[in-house]
């Protein structure tokens, strides 16, 4: 074990110091072995020796400013052994998904991951998994799975017809999936009988979640439109959800505001923008409604605002173009 007295401290150059200091810390760790860990450190006193206490001053070594005799009192010299305790690391391990639980995370990684130009590799992949696994002898994993596709949906517009043909693959191979998608149309008509508006003044937090679920709710609604248009979505359905947001709309022209009126009329502009006329062959009072709208006086009903009213002009004229 290396000792040093304070006298000899005192002498060292920095080089020297450094070098000391590495040869005690050398000396430690090749002491580990030897030593029981549980013994901590150990002090021992050396006896009482005097030093001489050097001041720097103007002029010479002294306790004066200007010169001066060296002065001197007595110091107990320590010097310690330590032993090194070796720091307990605690790894930090991810956790590792396995069986259904990894084959469902597999699943919503290339679902996220879906583009036109990666489609018919990753689409390919997703039903492998699904057959690998046997999810198709299994209702409430197929069920699983078509709520990853809805929860997707609702993330993006951009990608929302290649969600919609991914849909009707898994249409064409489980039936369950056309159960699915009649249950989700049907959740997502009812919906609009509890639609509130809320106003950024009242709640700035809630308003910010009021427009996440305002977004969801529109790129479900892209989604449903091309099933619509690839005939997987049967009219009746796309009807009940249009007729819903009608009834709403027609009822409370008078009693609401005229925003929850305006976002309800962007919902039936989405629905009913790349629609035939021919849909509302057994439902022509939609279309009437419609017109109606159109032709009202700016402040004439309570909740029907001029943008409201613009926008049943745009969409009467787009209803009309497809179905020259």
């Amino acid at each position: 074990m290396l000792t040093y007295s304070l006298e000899q401290f005192e002498t060292f150059t920095p080089n020297v110091l450094s070098n000391s200091i590495l040869s005690i810390i050398e000396t430690l760790s090749n002491s580990i072995s030897m030593t029981n860990p549980t013994d901590g450190f150990k002090e021992t006193h050396r006896p009482n020796h005097k030093y001489i206490n050097r001041h720097r001053g103007g002029g010479g070594v002294g306790v004066g400013g200007g010169g001066g005799s060296a002065g001197t009192h007595k110091h107990t010299n320590r010097s310690f052994s330590t032993k090194e305790i070796q720091p307990t690391f605690k790894v930090t391990t991810l956790e590792q998904k396995g069986g259904i639980e990894k084959t469902f995370n597999d699943i919503q990684i290339l679902l996220n991951k879906l583009s036109v130009k990666n489609y018919p590799q990753n689409s390919e992949k997703i039903f492998e998994l699904v057959n690998t696994n046997q999810l198709y002898d299994n209702e409430e994993s197929l069920r699983k799975i078509a709520d990853f596709v809805f929860t997707v949906v609702s993330q993006n517009t951009f990608f929302s017809e290649i969600y919609a043909n991914l849909f009707i693959q898994f249409i064409e191979k489980f039936s369950i999936f056309q159960t699915i998608l009649i249950e989700k149309v049907k959740s997502y008509a009812s919906s609009f009988q509890h639609f509130k508006y809320v106003d950024q003044s009242d709640n700035y937090e809630e308003y910010c979640a009021y427009n996440k679920s305002i977004d969801a709710k529109k790129a479900t609604a892209i989604f449903f439109n091309h099933l619509t248009n690839k005939t997987v979505l049967s009219q009746e359905c796309i009807l009940q959800i249009i007729s819903e947001i009608q009834s709403i709309i027609m009822s409370n022209m008078e009693n609401t505001t005229t925003s929850l009126i305006d976002e309800l009329f962007e919902f039936l502009s989405i629905f009913m923008s790349n629609t035939q006329i021919t849909l509302y062959d057994n439902c022509p009072n939609i279309i009437d409604n419609v017109r109606t709208i159109s032709k009202i006086v700016p402040r004439q009903c309570k909740a029907i605002s001029s943008r409201t009213i613009f926008k049943a002009i745009e969409l009467l004229g787009k209803i009309e173009k497809n179905n020259r």
